[in-house]
């Protein structure tokens, strides 16, 4: 069995992270806007160190319940979701 409070604390950071990646994006309104500019790649640099946490935070949740969270809910790639911070 695995510990839900420190399982239930990682997806709190998640949930943080994902909110924060929200707000960065909320004023880019084209994907130039990341490479005309020095403030631009600076947010997509911490952008994807988000995406990158996100991934990791996920596996490590994966690994914490032996692949049994996760799986509760197929309808999300998770695979894919996990696999972004690789693309990254």
């Amino acid at each position: 069995m695995y510990d839900r409070n420190l399982v239930v604390e990682i997806l709190c950071q998640i949930d943080d992270a994902l909110q924060t990646i929200k707000r960065r994006m909320a004023n880019v309104a084209t994907a130039d806007y990341f490479t005309d500019s020095a403030e631009g790649a600076e947010k997509l640099d911490g952008i994807c160190m988000l995406f990158l946490a996100v991934g990791e935070a996920l596996k490590k949740v994966d690994r914490m319940s032996d692949g049994d969270l996760l799986s509760r809910y197929p309808e999300v790639d998770w695979r894919g979701t996990i696999g972004f911070r690789d693309v990254i």
